[in-house]
This record gives C-alpha cells, sequence and structure tokens, in this order.
C-alpha cells in the first residue's frame, strides 16, 4: 500500500512540475499595410533619379521584439510576443513600397549604407512601440528622415511623430494603431518629397 501511495505521489509531483514548466505560446503580429497606395506619376525633378533607402535604429529596433515603456526611461521588451520582422526592416519595406507606387524617383531600393551615385533617404528609427501611462496606453512611431543627393547635399529633412491612444493594452491592438500611424507616415513622407 505505501509503495502504491509513493508511486502515486511521484507521478503526481512529476505532472505537476511538467505543467509548471510550460511556457505560454509565442504571439506573431504583424503590420497590415493593405491600405490602397494610389499609384501616382511625378514627373518632377527626381523622376529620373536613383533613390536608396536606408533605415537606421537601435539594437531593440533592429530585431523582432515587442517593446513598450511604463515611463520614458525605462522599457520592457515582451517574452512571448513578436513582430514578423524587425521594425527596422517593417519601416524599409514599407516606405520601399510606398515610394516606389509615387514613383518620384525612377528606381527605389534599399540597403543598409547609402550608395554612391544614388539619392539616399536615411530615416532615423527613434520609436515603434507601446507607452503605457497611469490608465491611458499609446501606439508610437517616432523616425526622423533627411534626403541626400548623390553630391551630398541635404534636399529635405523632417520629422514624423505618431502617438495615437489604444482602445486596449493589447498587442494586438498595438499592431492595428502602428499599422495606422505607418500608414500615415508614408503619405506625409510622399508628400513632402514629391513638392
Amino acid at each position: 500500500m505505501k509503495k502504491k501511495n509513493i508511486c502515486l505521489l511521484i507521478i503526481c509531483s512529476i505532472i505537476l512540475l511538467m505543467n509548471a514548466c510550460t511556457m505560454p505560446q509565442t504571439k506573431i503580429y504583424s503590420i497590415n499595410m493593405n491600405y490602397p497606395f494610389t499609384e501616382k506619376d511625378f514627373k518632377g525633378k527626381f523622376s529620373e533619379k536613383l533613390v536608396m533607402i536606408v533605415v537606421n535604429a537601435p539594437r531593440h529596433l533592429s530585431q523582432p521584439y515587442i517593446v513598450y515603456r511604463t515611463s520614458p526611461y525605462e522599457m520592457e521588451i515582451s517574452k512571448y510576443s513578436k513582430w514578423e520582422a524587425s521594425p527596422q526592416e517593417i519601416i524599409k519595406k514599407v516606405m520601399k513600397d510606398y515610394i516606389s507606387s509615387l514613383k518620384i524617383f525612377k528606381e527605389v531600393k534599399t540597403s543598409y549604407t547609402s550608395q554612391e551615385g544614388y539619392y539616399t533617404l536615411e530615416i532615423d528609427l527613434k520609436r515603434f512601440e507601446r507607452f503605457d501611462s497611469e490608465n491611458i496606453s499609446y501606439g508610437e512611431l517616432l523616425f526622423d528622415y533627411v534626403l541626400i543627393s548623390p553630391e551630398g547635399n541635404e534636399i529635405e529633412r523632417s520629422r514624423i511623430n505618431k502617438k495615437i491612444e489604444l482602445q486596449e493594452k493589447s498587442f494586438l491592438s498595438l499592431a492595428k494603431i502602428l499599422s495606422n500611424a505607418l500608414h500615415e507616415a508614408c503619405v506625409e513622407t510622399g508628400d513632402k518629397l514629391s513638392k
């Protein structure tokens, strides 16, 4: 009888230990850019030029982590939720697709460094995250960009800052809000570059 109880106790302990050691599923979120980018055909000063898009980002934005802050001084990285690609790569791809659709430039490419003979659209990504204040959470997209000629002259410089209140404090809500913010940022950047 004692042996049976000991075996039963060991089996229950093993099952309890295995259940305690399981981790939650990793969730992967994506930015949805199924907005209709209306193709335009600008015949402006850059229509025969080539542009290289370079996106610089701090280390935490060059990896697929979802970042959130509870203060301006501290950020946390989600353990079990990620972006499908790093925010740096997301910005690079979306900007390339959008600027290509505008046909401001003859050709749009991406790179990690500027290339000789190309105009360079250098984007400095600063925020792609959730910010939690007392009772309100925001999705925030912040970047600076500069358009540089092949000769190294600055043509256009601007800052894009989108801070939008989240309906709920979830990563799904964050993905939806950052999708909207990125769409608005693309349109704003495209408008400034096409002038």
